[in-house]
């Protein structure tokens, strides 16, 4: 028996590998994507030529004149996810810091919580957790599970009768033949 688990080692190792291989290639992927969807809604993380007004989730997080501390954070989330992707060795402590600094964004302003972000969110946290718990192989099925929770929440979404009467004839370009 004891030599049967020997050959199994190598196999092993290979695998546990490959999986903290495909855990550095989501890091980085997630981590671009999410800078990319920050940096095309910039005004929303920047208020500098913002038009519309902060909505914090709670009363006392209203802080007047405080663009710098917004500006700071949405900094310190950008650094954070470009070092995160970058360096093995300080991934976990950055990804910890950006999400920190995510959420007291989103605390700070309840725009700031749109389905791509919660989503991204659930990203970066599974990677985080995955990277803390030392489970490498579990990443990849979280991240997995996590999308295919979106697509079948948006596909029950679907299931009501105004998007069969209404939109998904719009989307498709049917119009009605009496318009012509």
């Amino acid at each position: 028996m004891t030599d049967v688990a020997l050959d199994l080692l190598p196999e092993q190792k290979a695998c546990e590998k490959r999986a903290i291989i495909a855990s550095q290639r989501c890091v980085r992927i997630v981590s671009f994507a999410f800078i990319v969807q920050v940096l095309l809604s910039y005004p929303l993380w920047f208020p500098n030529t913002r038009t519309y007004p902060n909505i914090p989730v709670f009363d006392f997080l209203t802080l007047e004149y405080a663009d710098w501390l917004t500006n700071g954070l949405s900094i310190l989330l950008l650094i954070s996810l470009i070092m995160a992707s970058m360096t093995a060795l300080w991934r976990q402590p950055m990804l910890n810091m950006g999400l920190l600094s995510l959420v007291l964004l989103i605390l700070e302003d309840v725009y700031r919580f749109q389905p791509w972000v919660y989503v991204y969110g659930m990203l970066l946290l599974n990677i985080a957790w995955c990277r803390w718990r030392d489970r490498p192989e579990l990443q990849l099925a979280g991240l997995q599970f996590i999308v295919s929770m979106v697509y079948f929440w948006t596909g029950i979404h679907k299931l009501n009768v105004q998007f069969v009467s209404d939109t998904y004839p719009w989307l498709v370009g049917v119009r009605d033949r009496d318009d012509e």
